[in-house]
């Protein structure tokens, strides 16, 4: 075993030579200008002896500082940046036969998934929720996927108009209706208040627009839950009969889609609903109830809806809400916490499914961009967090969330709210128990649809023993959404078989076949650079 570890070892540094004497110098490459350290080098040198024949060897040029990695051979060397041609010495030392790679030190880009829009430090509560964690899996939705928003918004705003839907069945203003669902030139969406596409412009709806799909690390104001998606903007002065025409214009937009597997209609997978009524119950007025079934109704194609409950902390069973009380099984409410998980507005162990942060700097009229608070803030959150989930990039989910579309919505409900944040101030006060946590629902949707997420290691490996013409299996969990490398050694160290395992979408088991395999002990791997696990199988 440990003979096999060292001889991988080997082979990964004789990889890295390969890489670092093509890569940084000999094949030329360039890396970009501002990226480079002055006066700072890497050098690898082929031994340990090498390196003590260069140190003894008359230097002008430069001095060593230290070790970066005795494995590896790698030391960190300055020069004056002053007086040095950086280009010459570079090339002068590569040239050096007791050197395997040498160039100068360089940033690489960050890989964390962090905005660079102007106001994204003023978005605390996507920290709460993990947000930037669930943008290492996921910042886009699939080109055909859409959100609507039931209420007004400034189509136009520089934050928000490149991720704002459009009637691909309309031609704009040719006063037709192109696609015949009753609204000529519902090209930008419709408002529902006078049947066009020229959307009531109010400042609450678009700040619901822009906590759900500012558009992303764009470098200008702020960022929404999703970087790149589409928002279905369906206005109206939300009177009860327009709240409900606006939701049968979603329904049959996306009924369209199902039923025409998406060659006309919208793939409308949520609504945002940041409005309601205080202080009433469903049977005080029959129209409540056919509010509810429009959720039903939205269910039935595939939809979840998300609504938002009073702003007062009070108890929804007893002093009624609406929809907040609606029984139906494709709404999700919502209610708010503070920045530090205090809970701020309605409850119910019932009828609120869970808590998110109510305080969002965001969007707002002419270019702009407020701070914005309620259950009004807290819920796109929630709807952000569901179109990232069904956003997910993995095959069999998208043909599942299309095909099984109820079902799916369900699902995918059912996820959000068992892996919440637990927290103390919320049990009994809402049915989950907790406040939103997309990153640990992102990575629960992660677990079904592939392997499962957890300390790295090998979960089983069977056959084993195995005949060498047989199929290995490998079951294993890896805890980031990163690249892994499956390898495996004969006992000599020799590397027989590698394999890349995607860190989003893995598959749950990996099939080895070992038709080319000699009898004998062989080690297996599974790895990255910051982490390796090791296991060993017989073949016979």
């Amino acid at each position: 075993m440990r003979m096999s570890y060292l001889n991988y070892k080997n082979m990964n540094i004789k990889l890295l030579l390969l890489f670092l004497g093509t890569l940084w110098i000999k094949s030329g490459y360039t890396q970009n200008a501002e990226a480079f350290i002055p006066g700072e080098l890497a050098i690898q040198f082929h031994s340990e002896k090498a390196f003590q024949d260069f140190l003894a060897q008359e230097q002008q040029d430069i001095r060593f500082v230290s070790r970066v990695s005795d494995h590896l051979n790698l030391h960190f060397f300055k020069y004056d940046n002053s007086t040095v041609n950086i280009d010459q010495l570079v090339k002068r030392l590569n040239a050096n036969p007791l050197i395997s790679a040498a160039g100068q030190n360089f940033y690489v880009q960050k890989r964390a998934t962090i905005p660079s829009d102007e106001f994204f430090n003023n978005q605390q509560s996507f920290d709460i929720i993990q947000a930037p964690e669930a943008w290492d899996i996921n910042t886009s939705a699939p080109e055909d996927m859409v959100v609507a928003v039931i209420e007004g918004a400034d189509i136009s705003h520089e934050d928000i108009a490149e991720n704002i839907w459009t009637n691909a069945g309309e031609i704009p203003n040719d006063g037709i209706d192109n696609d015949n669902n009753g609204y000529p030139d519902d090209y930008w969406g419709v408002n529902v208040e006078d049947s066009t596409d020229v959307p009531i412009v109010d400042d609450h709806g678009i700040a619901v627009a822009g906590i759900i799909g500012a558009r992303g690390d764009n470098q200008i104001g702020v960022a929404g839950m999703l970087w790149d998606l589409k928002m279905m903007i369906v206005s109206s002065n939300l009177s009860y009969l327009k709240i409900i025409e606006s939701y049968e214009y979603v329904y049959n937009m996306r009924k369209r889609y199902n039923e025409t597997n998406g060659a006309e209609g919208a793939y409308v997978v949520a609504t945002n609903a940041s409005f309601g009524q205080d202080n009433r119950f469903i049977d005080e007025n029959p129209l409540f109830a056919v509010w509810c079934d429009a959720y039903d109704l939205l269910g039935s194609v595939g939809i979840l809806s998300i609504a938002a409950v009073n702003n007062s902390k009070v108890n929804i069973g007893e002093v009624g809400d609406i929809p907040g009380l609606c029984p139906s099984e494709y709404l999700i409410t919502v209610t708010e916490t503070d920045l530090e998980d205090k809970l701020k507005a309605a409850y119910n162990p019932i009828h609120v499914d869970l808590a998110a942060p109510g305080r969002s700097f965001t969007t707002d009229l002419n270019d702009s961009y407020s701070l914005f608070t309620g259950t009004s803030s807290a819920t796109p959150i929630v709807t952000g967090a569901i179109v990232m989930m069904y956003s997910y990039p993995c095959q069999d989910f998208q043909m599942a969330a299309r095909s099984e579309s109820s079902q799916t919505a369900l699902h995918l409900k059912r996820i959000l709210l068992e892996n919440v944040d637990q927290l103390d101030e919320l049990a009994g006060m809402v049915e989950s128990g907790g406040r939103l946590n997309v990153f640990n629902a992102m990575q629960s949707l992660q677990s079904f649809y592939g392997s499962p997420k957890g300390n790295l290691g090998f979960i089983k490996v069977y056959p084993n023993p195995i005949l060498s013409n047989g199929l290995l299996s490998v079951e294993y969990q890896t805890p980031e959404t990163t690249d892994y490398d499956l390898k495996i050694y004969d006992s000599m160290g020799r590397l027989v078989y590698h394999h890349i395992i995607p860190g989003i979408c893995s598959p749950k088991v990996i099939e080895v076949p070992l038709d080319r395999f000699q009898i004998g002990t062989y080690f297996m791997s599974i790895e990255n650079i910051n982490n390796i696990k090791s296991t060993k199988f017989f073949v016979r």
